[in-house]
């Protein structure tokens, strides 16, 4: 009997720490789950060779390992988060990358008892209840103050974050597939400071990918000169730069080159600097597919859509950085 007892309670428990994560991953932000969950929490660990595999059996992440699809989405989206969890860590850690929460100048842009939702429709200071918190970025050590060249990089919509170009493929696939991990190193080993936009993190002053990238721009790059940044921008991230090149007074002034990968944007870039959309083709990659509102049109060499900044990542590192652009900066 007691032993019976005993099972019930500890089903019980475990139904209860099931329930607990299912309620993290719904209604806490982004930022509050991922200093409470880790790879170590959800029975995870990725190899050398950067394979996500599970604790337990040493097999390689499967979605269907519970009875239902809703358990098994629940442990998605919490692996899912240490997942994120992780790549923030090794951004810091191992790429040397600063995590710095945004706006810089928080504490002074919002008034004692001052509610956003209060102000006018069209400001960009309209907030919702996320307003108590904020967004934040990575960035290379001394970005402000830094001559060096700058490498944007600007994730798509969803569940993506800071780091990332396409959660499913770092899961069921590779981590250095579907992060921005080989952009990054690619920047510190060609002298580029990095900045590492976290379009889908709200906030103050974060509460959509537009507002959040205006915020990071007036932080960030408003004291840049030169032709000196570089845009890597995936899927929605394009609609992004589009906005910025139309409402940010300084970006013709410092933005050098822009590569779209599959870039959803509609409408012409408001700027002079060239621009390469790789878009998802069967076609060889780096195909010149034509030319659409002032960009040039490539094959990513994949027709999936969500592979496409990885397939077209050398031919973006070689386009930056020929020996003809290494010879005039």
């Amino acid at each position: 009997m007691i032993g019976n007892v005993v099972l019930t309670f500890l089903i019980v428990g475990i139904a209860c720490y099931v329930s607990l994560l299912s309620y993290r991953s719904i209604y806490l932000t982004a930022s509050q789950r991922l200093d409470m969950i880790s790879l170590d929490d959800v029975g995870h660990y990725f190899t050398v060779s950067g394979e996500l595999r599970d604790k337990d059996d040493d097999r390689r992440f499967e979605f269907n390992k519970l009875p239902n699809q809703a358990e098994c989405q629940i442990r998605y989206e919490n692996i899912g988060d240490a997942v994120t969890s992780h790549i923030y860590t090794l951004m810091v850690e191992e790429f040397k990358l600063e995590r710095i929460d945004i706006p810089l100048d928080s504490a002074t842009d919002v008034l004692p008892g001052e509610d956003f939702r209060e102000m006018d429709s069209e400001s960009t200071q309209i907030s919702t209840p996320n307003n108590d918190k904020q967004s934040f970025i990575f960035a290379s050590h001394d970005f402000k103050s830094s001559s060096k060249k700058k490498l944007i990089l600007m994730n798509g919509s969803g569940a993506v974050r800071a780091g990332q170009w396409a959660r499913s493929i770092i899961m069921n696939d590779n981590i250095y597939s579907g992060s921005m991990l080989p952009y990054i190193n690619w920047a510190n080993e060609n002298d580029f400071d990095v900045l590492v936009f976290n379009t889908n993190e709200g906030g103050i002053f974060s509460e959509s990918p537009i507002e959040h990238s205006q915020t990071v721009w007036e932080d960030f790059l408003f004291q840049v000169e030169g032709k000196s940044v570089y845009i890597v921008a995936h899927s929605y991230g394009g609609c992004v730069v589009k906005s910025l090149s139309q409402t940010i007074p300084n970006f013709e002034e410092i933005v050098h080159k822009i590569a779209f990968t599959d870039s959803v944007h509609m409408g012409k870039i408001n700027a002079t600097a060239p621009t390469i959309n790789w878009v998802s083709s069967q076609k060889e990659v780096n195909t010149i597919l034509g030319e659409k509102l002032g960009s040039q049109i490539r094959s990513a060499g994949t027709s999936k859509h969500p592979w496409t900044s990885h397939f077209a990542m050398e031919h973006i590192f070689s386009w930056f950085w020929s020996k003809k652009e290494r010879l005039i900066l």
